[in-house]
């Protein structure tokens, strides 16, 4: 089994505690994010691990080089302007075709995650944190079984959905008033100035 970590990103949120180094080499709990994740997986047997730098990439490099020297690096020299696909792009390569872990780097989580995504079946799998919302974490949206969205803007979405099936739902009662044309046409109006204004406070 083999490993990629997304560690490119600019970590402009945690700033400034990372404006001297990359996100994941930030310390929870007195443990390098990045050596958390390693430790993990090397715990749970996998030791073909790629990690993708990008943002203070020296610095990190020279951290994993010292620490874990087996593991190999890849650069993404584009990190500014490119996001976590583009640097999952770059490791297709060695991964194109074959099982593989996919980390953000910036998640400090239990090897009790890495096993249990191990264990079963051979398929794609996801790991989630039920525990609680917040605003700024990925959201994932499941239909049945099956994930047809993963966010971190899903909240918004979901609503935007909702207030669409709402406002459906009114218009549709509305046609089967007894309202002389005229009353219909203000209530059409008013009834998507709302919904405009609802969709506009959604997305500030």
């Amino acid at each position: 089994m083999k490993a990629v970590i997304l560690a490119a990103g600019l970590g402009s949120r945690l700033r400034p505690i990372t404006n001297e180094v990359p996100k994941c080499m930030v310390p929870v709990n007195g443990i390098r994010i990045i050596d958390k994740q390693i430790d993990n997986l090397l715990q749970n047997g996998v030791t073909e691990i790629y990690v993708v730098d990008g943002y203070k990439a020296e610095i990190l490099a020279d951290h994993l080089i010292e620490k874990y020297p087996d593991v190999h690096i890849v650069s993404n020299p584009r990190y500014a302007e490119t996001n976590n696909m583009y640097s999952l792009f770059l490791t297709a390569q060695y991964v194109k075709g074959e099982e593989f872990f996919l980390m953000n780097a910036d998640v400090y989580f239990d090897a009790n995650i890495i096993k249990g995504l191990l264990n079963g079946e051979n398929q794609s799998k996801i790991a989630c944190d039920r525990s609680g919302y917040m605003e700024e974490s990925m959201k994932i949206m499941f239909d049945g079984e099956k994930i047809n969205h993963i966010s971190i803007m899903l909240f918004q979405l979901t609503c935007i959905e909702s207030l669409k099936k709402t406002l459906q739902y009114c218009l549709k009662k509305l046609r089967t008033l007894s309202l002389t044309a005229k009353m219909r046409l203000l209530g059409q109006r008013w009834l998507w100035t709302k919904s405009l204004s609802m969709l506009v406070s959604s997305h500030m």
